[in-house]
């Protein structure tokens, strides 16, 4: 099995930017939404890159980004407001991938997904799952392993 080579850069903003005093799942949520409101650049236009159930949208189908829902949408996953026939919806940004943004826009996009992938290979780590919340909390997990922060929270 090949070594996936590490982003230093993109972790130390993720871990310098995103999460920096982040204590628990809704710190971190919080920090994660707060991040893409300042550095996602609006309107882009995206595209739907997966279909999920909670969502209307068709794989290929491109739409207007257009802002952030309320917090209280984010607690659990990242959304994003799309304008969506006669008026505005929000949708996952797991989603959704960048067609045509700045270049601070695609740098916040690709951080929230490199989160959004570990969520789902952790998810599927069957016992893991189960202790991962008593894990990922202990900080001397996270000074043992860089890069932990990057691992997902869950709700309770």
């Amino acid at each position: 099995m090949s070594k996936v080579e590490r982003d230093k850069a993109r972790e130390y903003r993720i871990e310098m930017e995103v999460v920096v005093d982040a204590y628990d799942e809704v710190e971190r949520a919080l920090g994660w939404y707060y991040y893409l409101d300042e550095n996602l650049t609006l309107p882009f236009p995206a595209r739907c890159i997966v279909r999920r159930e909670i969502s209307p949208l068709s794989v290929g189908e491109q739409v207007e980004v257009v802002g952030m829902p309320s917090e209280r949408e984010c607690e659990h996953e990242m959304f994003v407001t799309i304008r969506w026939e006669r008026g505005k919806m929000a949708v996952p940004l797991s989603q959704l991938e960048v067609i045509d943004a700045d270049e601070q826009t695609q740098e916040a996009v690709k951080d929230w997904s490199l989160r959004s992938l570990q969520m789902k290979l952790i998810k599927r780590g069957g016992r893991l799952v189960r202790h991962a919340r008593q894990i990922l909390s202990s900080s001397w997990l996270r000074w043992q392993c860089p890069g932990c922060y990057l691992l997902p929270f869950w709700s309770g």
